[in-house]
């Protein structure tokens, strides 16, 4: 049946073609009704027209929706109407029975098209899925990370209000995050889990406290705002969910860091300090979320030895049929990581689904899913991008996880146990630091902070300080380079480490004596070393001079104690007058400071081996003229 109806508004200058079925999935005996309308806003495109509906093929099991469809596969059900397309709205609707369809279980590509006058063919897609009556269910295991990004300057001030934004209730606008909260409220059979990173959480804790915003002079903003009760009132609800297992919360790295990036730089340090620092926030034994899904056998081993269960990687690209893949183990030392593998069809088309046709598309995937699985089956659902998807695409799949009966929301934690096999995981890659010049900053920072971290005490604020600095400039946002205003941020943060420690270094001074002579060939070099910090380091003093000899090593640790350190060395010197000696102190590569200490052999001694040279050599002359006399 078609029909045409008057459109004044024009919304767009081609057709708009859209597909509907009334229902989301049908047993094989159902009766089916299929509707189409074609709003055409132009009058070029009215006359005479071809409209097909077309149902094809079904897709082979586990086929990706979207893939070409096979050369010389034609329609099983095919319906065309020829008449004049008026300017206005018209629709299409076919009715049928499956049965006398012969429409078997499986998924159908239905598509809707115009033929225009010129040749000018328009079209759109949707899919028909049928399944028959089955006991099973597919597990879906979805995966969010909220990652807003660092939104602070190094001085703490919020650069913009992002984060108040994203959680604000207001109930005519409320933030995004807030919206993603409410949407678990109202669909209480949904089980997920969520990183909540510790960026995030910093931020909110920050705002519930009070905090300033940038601007030509900084705002205040007070703890009794309702930007500061909403971030409070935002991770009191985010735990009340958890509380009532709708949400298993993951750990993540500061900053959303790739952990796989930084082991391909060599940086395994970096990668052990941010799963310790995930460790203390996250919940003992639970998951960790690794952004971009990246992981290495080195990654995996220090999670294990952290204490974390399981964990989610890509599988890789779409391959020609997709089956739901149980979750794989990785040992070590006797301790087990269990890897989920995200389904790659799935992660892309979170990141393209437009709302309109999010449910019938994520029925027909999971569908195809269903139809190849063995067995229950668990498969993972998360964006290759950090970040959750839009609310409104969160809350069309919550709809279909939790009103299909053969679809199971749940969470990783739940599959633990159920692994098949070893994982099969690469080592790191190899990535030099000159390829990325951000790269190439982040390193010199990076190489200054460890050689200042190895030389002052651990329990030191500024350690604490410095490294969240490090691990906010290992963000992905900068570290992968996706995101410019990340970068810049980003690149604060990594000056902040290198003029900070610098600012720090630059109170200890050097203060050798100017001059020193020596009455003998050896002596003693007296070195004040003045430590303005407040707290120990440990550091190097070095001396170097041409014909000078050290009866010990030419250089030494020394741990300079607060206010004045006095050290003194020995030195053995020549005897070619004035010599200059360098005195230097540094902190692993970075020298702190260098003086010269100019010294000289006192003049009575040069006398006394100046006179006994005379007196052997006159001896020597002596002997020998006694000598020929004799012979």
């Amino acid at each position: 049946m078609l029909s045409a109806t008057p459109l004044s508004a024009a919304a767009s200058d081609i057709p708009e073609l859209t597909l509907s079925f009334d229902k989301p999935y049908y047993a094989d005996s159902d009766d089916i009704t299929i509707s189409g309308t074609i709003i055409n806003t132009q009058v070029r495109y009215a006359g005479e027209t071809v409209v097909k509906l077309s149902v094809k093929p079904a897709l082979e099991r586990g086929a990706p929706l979207f893939r070409r469809p096979r050369i010389g596969k034609s329609a099983v059900v095919e319906e065309i109407w020829r008449r004049d397309l008026a300017v206005g709205l018209t629709k299409v609707n076919f009715e049928g029975r499956l049965e006398a369809l012969e429409l078997t279980e499986g998924v159908y590509p239905v598509d809707l098209s115009v033929e225009a006058k010129k040749g000018l063919i328009f079209s759109t897609r949707s899919f028909l899925t049928v399944l028959g009556p089955g006991a099973r269910r597919l597990k879906v295991g979805v995966v969010w990370s909220f990652h807003p990004g660092e939104a602070r300057a190094t001085n703490g001030i919020f650069v913009d209000d992002r984060i108040a934004e994203l959680v604000k209730s207001a109930p005519e606008s409320p933030g995004s995050l807030q919206r993603h909260l409410r949407l678990l409220e109202v669909n209480p059979s949904m089980r997920l889990s969520i990183a909540a990173g510790p960026t995030l959480r910093d931020q909110l804790s920050a705002t519930q406290q009070g905090y300033s915003l940038q601007g030509r002079e900084p705002i205040e903003v007070s703890k009794e705002s309702s930007a500061a009760q909403d971030a409070g009132a935002w991770l009191a609800q985010f735990a009340q969910l958890t509380d009532m297992e709708q949400i298993e919360p993951m750990a993540s790295p500061y900053g959303e860091a790739s952990l796989a990036r930084l082991a391909a730089l060599g940086w395994e340090e970096d990668v052990r300090g941010q799963i310790a620092l995930a460790a203390k926030q996250g919940k003992p034994g639970g998951g960790f979320y690794l952004p971009g899904l990246e992981i290495d056998s080195f990654t995996a081993r220090r999670l294990i030895e952290a204490g974390f269960e399981y964990t989610i990687a890509s599988r890789g690209t779409a391959q020609a049929t997709q089956t739901p893949q149980s979750p794989k183990r990785f040992d070590h030392n006797k301790e087990r990581l269990t890897v989920f593998f995200a389904d790659p069809e799935l992660s892309s088309w979170l990141s393209s689904a437009a709302q309109e046709s999010a449910g019938n598309e994520l029925t027909a995937i999971l569908a195809q899913r269903y139809l190849s699985a063995q067995g229950e089956k668990m498969v993972g659902m998360t964006p290759l991008v950090d970040g959750p998807p839009s609310p409104e695409l969160a809350g069309r799949v919550y709809d279909v996880l939790t009103k299909t009966p053969w679809l199971e929301p749940g969470t990783l934690f739940g599959q633990t146990a159920k692994t098949s096999g070893a994982a099969r995981i690469p080592p790191p890659a190899k990535l030099r630091t000159s390829e990325d010049p951000y790269i190439q900053t982040l390193s010199e920072a990076r190489a200054l902070w460890l050689d200042f971290a190895s030389a002052i005490p651990a329990n030191n604020p500024i350690q604490t300080r410095l490294k969240r600095y490090l691990f906010r400039a290992q963000s992905a946002d900068a570290l992968v380079g996706t995101d410019n205003d990340g970068q810049s941020l980003a690149k604060q943060y990594a000056e902040a480490v290198t003029n900070t420690i610098h600012a720090e270094l630059a109170k200890v001074r050097l203060a050798p004596p100017r001059a020193i002579t020596f009455s003998t060939r050896r002596g003693k070099i007296p070195v004040a070393i003045y430590n303005g910090t407040g707290y120990p380091i440990k550091a190097r003093l070095a001396f170097e001079g041409r014909d000078f000899t050290f009866p010990g090593e030419a250089e030494s640790e020394v741990t300079l104690r607060p206010k004045e350190n006095l050290v003194s060395y020995d030195v053995g010197a020549g005897f070619a007058g004035l010599q200059v000696l360098d005195v230097k102190v540094a902190v692993g590569d970075f020298e702190i400071a260098s003086e010269g200490v100019e010294v000289t052999i006192s003049s009575v001694l040069r006398y006394v081996v100046v006179g006994t040279s005379i007196l052997l050599l006159l001896s020597l002359g002596a002997i020998l003229i006694f000598r020929r006399r004799k012979s």
